[in-house]
């Protein structure tokens, strides 16, 4: 269920690249916290992008001479990101470097140091029971349980199963 805030100036990226670019994105945190990545946890892997009027961005007080941009990922606790060990640290570089990486291919700019040190990418971690949906406190199990079938379903799982089921039978009924 992870979250991502996506800032850039408006125009420093074609609509294309910037869809391709989300969706990349979606799929490098996915992967990196090690969730499972399905239709049905892509389906509430949230992406809020934040398109902002260009000379509304600066740099040590000046407007921003080169595109900006600022990715702020949230993820619940308890993942591969998680954590001060090797594993997690490994996973929360190598996330970092992907996200950079990722945004500079949308731009068309090389990996150049210059260039990946205008892109900022922060991670957040929302300690368990502190991720809500349904009106309802999400924990790890619920969450889990939610994505992946292999797993222990718990109440709150199932009835987030059965919401996102009544919403994709509703968006195929409207022929979206």
């Amino acid at each position: 269920m992870p979250m991502i805030d996506f800032t850039y100036p408006e125009g420093a990226l074609e609509p294309d690249a910037l869809a391709t670019a989300l969706d990349r994105l979606t799929g490098a945190l996915l992967r990196n916290e090690a969730a499972t990545d399905n239709e049905r946890v892509r389906a509430i892997a949230w992406t809020f992008v934040h398109a902002q009027p260009v000379g509304t961005i600066y740099g040590g007080g000046h407007p921003a001479e080169r595109p900006y941009y600022r990715v702020q990922l949230t993820v619940p606790a308890g993942t591969l990101v998680h954590g001060p060990g090797p594993f997690a640290a490994q996973a929360r570089a190598n996330l970092f470097r992907e996200v950079a990486e990722i945004v500079l291919d949308a731009e068309g700019a090389p990996n150049t140091d210059a260039n990946l040190a205008r892109v900022w990418c922060f991670l957040s971690e929302v300690p368990d029971g502190f991720w809500g949906g349904l009106g309802a406190a999400f924990r790890m199990g619920d969450i889990a349980g939610f994505a992946n079938d292999e797993l222990p379903a718990t109440e709150l799982s199932e009835r987030a199963r059965a919401a996102l089921g009544e919403h994709q039978a509703k968006l195929a009924a409207e022929g979206a």
